[in-house]
């Protein structure tokens, strides 16, 4: 009889957690177009039992919180994408994924939260971009999670039918996250100042390599908390050094991105700067990595 029950309660435990199903985009869409957009999300996914979350003209910030989301159990992103092209002998153009105010998120789609089980992007020649991270380890120790992406350019109505049809059969078949415990992440302790003369900061992310760190909002004196990098994937990144982006958006700001405080057992970060001021633009800046 303890058999039978236990064996329930397992059964109901495994459809306990029924977390979100978000639907981000970033794309000039006229009201007509996104009530399409939103009319076939809402009804691929009526019956799952899941919260259904929706943003558009999705920014950094928002995608960000959406990718460190224990409640975030399958992400579609709509934007505009493209592979690695060579503009003229000698030249090439990076792989971008680009929000509404031009920032390139490409890496945030490193971060997997906890009970994601399903990552769709409807872009073009995004598939180039997400099959190079899972090259370099990126998705290793999350091997229940489905990808979906396109190789070539895309309709945008056709490719957003085909990727909530996928998202939609993942989520019916009753499969546990599992994600693989035997990895050590390295943890970093990131604070941001302001600089004397610019005490309002403008938000914006860290990275190294393809990995996100962390975002700051407006606020200079809080940490980034409990930020780490996976030590497999730390140790495929060729080049350490860290870089602080500012968050483009649709205000005109003026304000400083102030300057970053890197500690961590792996080395040391100094700001690539002249006279104490960061070199590479009001943009972003650029942490030179030491080995300790």
């Amino acid at each position: 009889m303890k058999l039978m029950v236990t064996f329930i309660i397992l059964i109901f435990s495994s459809f306990a957690f029924a977390g979100e199903i978000v639907l981000l985009t970033s794309l000039k869409l006229e009201g007509r177009n996104i009530r399409h957009l939103e009319k076939r999300f809402n009804k691929a996914f009526s019956r799952s039992g899941h919260e259904l979350v929706i943003h558009h003209q999705a920014d950094p910030k928002t995608l960000y919180q959406v990718m460190t989301s224990d409640q975030t159990e399958a992400v579609i992103w709509v934007s505009h994408a493209a592979g690695e092209s060579e503009l003229k002998p000698g030249f090439k153009a990076d792989n971008i994924i680009l929000d509404i105010w031009g920032n390139d998120v490409k890496n945030f789609f490193t971060l997997v939260p906890q009970n994601l089980r399903f990552l769709g992007l409807v872009g073009c020649q995004a598939e180039k971009i997400l099959a190079g991270f899972r090259e370099r380890g990126n998705y290793d120790a999350h091997p229940n999670l489905e990808i979906m992406s396109f190789e070539k350019k895309v309709r945008l109505y056709s490719a957003f039918d085909i990727t909530i049809k996928a998202a939609a059969k993942n989520l019916a078949i009753n499969k546990a996250f599992v994600s693989d415990g035997n990895t050590t992440p390295i943890h970093f302790d990131i604070k941001r100042g302001a600089f004397e003369e610019s005490p309002s900061l403008q938000p914006g992310w860290v990275e190294m390599g393809d990995q996100v760190l962390g975002f700051f909002d407006w606020d200079a004196s809080s940490p980034i908390r409990e930020a780490s990098i996976n030590e497999v994937v730390l140790n495929k990144i060729e080049r350490k050094n860290i870089k602080f982006f500012r968050a483009k958006s649709g205000e005109s700001l003026n304000e400083s991105m102030g300057s970053l405080t890197i500690n961590s057992v792996v080395g040391s970060w100094k700001l690539f700067a002249k006279d104490g001021r960061p070199i590479g633009g009001t943009d972003q800046q650029l942490y030179v990595f030491k080995r300790p």
